[in-house]
This record gives C-alpha cells, sequence and structure tokens, in this order.
C-alpha cells in the first residue's frame, strides 16, 4: 500500500478502487461483530422486561 501512494505515478480509477478494497476489509468484519454483539445484549437483557430492554437499545445507538 505505502508504494502505491508513495509513487510518483498516476493511480488509476482501478488502483483506487483496489486499495479502498484493502483498506475496507478490517472495518467489515468489525461492524459485523459490533452487530452480533448488540443482538447477544438484547437477547440476554431481553428476560429482565421492557425498562432493561429499552436501556440497551439507547446505548446500542450511542456506540
Amino acid at each position: 500500500m505505502t508504494t502505491l501512494f508513495q509513487s510518483k505515478r498516476k493511480i488509476t480509477l482501478k488502483g483506487k478502487l483496489k486499495a479502498v478494497w484493502k483498506l475496507s476489509i478490517p472495518a467489515i468484519p468489525a461492524q459485523l461483530t459490533s452487530i452480533i454483539m448488540q443482538y447477544i445484549d438484547t437477547a440476554m437483557v431481553g428476560g429482565l422486561g421492557a425498562d432493561a430492554s429499552a436501556s440497551i437499545g439507547i446505548v446500542s445507538t450511542s456506540t
């Protein structure tokens, strides 16, 4: 990645898209993990009642 950005050649659209894809790969599993954890939190707290479920809903939108 460093050589791509340090080269003095013009970067093509294909090269830019490839760089964006490579940089976004870690963010995709991180986002999926976050969503799964929110579902787990909601499921665990759901048995405690409506007030507890509402508090999880408030916290999950802030994170």
